[in-house]
């Protein structure tokens, strides 16, 4: 595997935990009334958005042949983080910490890193050129 890649996917975990640190340091400080929107619930909602976008966008430059998969920190970034949102959404159901709505909106973020990690560590070898079948 190239090493830009693994380095990338390195990289984008680091970033990740500081943010999710960022976001639980954050969410711990802030109190929230009854009938208010709890801290932790904006800032997952506002990173999920911005993370589905950005993934959104990167994809279409991906098929247009704008972005280089194998160089780009923010394709590798965007496809952990969104893979990270969708496992915390299913975590967070199966937990009873969010209802059917919340699932749905981060299962669609969790779509969005398969396809990027998928298209970073297998898309070669899966349309290679070189295959004898």
């Amino acid at each position: 595997m190239n090493s830009q890649k693994l380095r990338n996917l390195g990289y984008s975990l680091i970033i990740l935990i500081v943010w999710t640190s960022f976001i639980l340091i954050v969410s711990a400080r802030g109190r929230s009334e009854p009938g208010q929107i709890s801290v932790l619930y904006f800032w997952t909602k506002l990173t999920s958005v911005i993370a589905g976008v950005g993934a959104l966008v990167l994809i279409v430059l991906r098929v247009f042949k704008v972005v280089d998969k194998n160089r780009n920190l923010a394709y590798s970034f965007l496809g952990v983080t969104n893979i990270a949102l969708g496992l915390y959404g299913i975590a967070a159901y199966l937990l009873h910490m969010i209802n059917m709505a919340g699932i749905h909106d981060l299962l669609l973020n969790l779509l969005a890193g398969v396809i990027l990690l998928i298209d970073i560590l297998f898309f070669e070898s899966i349309f290679s050129h070189n295959n004898p079948h």
